[in-house]
């Protein structure tokens, strides 16, 4: 299961793509469906960190890419060209919410008053 937390500016995924890849350089796509709504949504896979004779492969994706897609399980499915699936899978996208601030009352003699 790949996790997104949209609180960190980039995410690390490791896939196993290169094993199953029947073209010289390819180029990867993300396509993910909401569990929930069936919404379908494609990111490009192309800052790859890893080596190409690694057992796995490391890529960098920014999570802004994920603004504006719900938090979530989803279905992924990442393609090598353009119609050819070659790993699938279950998606989490996380949003963390900001931290509540806490204000404490300030005491008077008569009224007891909130700052905001």
């Amino acid at each position: 299961m790949i996790l997104i937390d949209t609180a960190k500016p980039k995410q690390k995924l490791i896939l196993t793509l290169s094993e199953k890849v029947t073209v010289n350089q390819p180029e990867y796509l993300l396509a993910f469906t909401g569990d929930a709504t069936n919404d379908t949504y494609q990111i490009s896979l192309s800052d790859k960190l890893s080596a190409s004779n690694s057992r796995y492969d490391l890529f960098t994706v920014d999570t802004s890419l994920f603004n504006g897609i719900p938090a979530g399980y989803y279905t992924y499915q990442v393609y090598q060209y353009a119609n050819s699936i070659i790993e699938t899978g279950k998606l989490l996208i996380q949003i963390k919410e900001a931290e509540p601030e806490i204000i404490s009352p300030i005491r008077s003699e008569e009224y007891l008053i909130y700052k905001q």
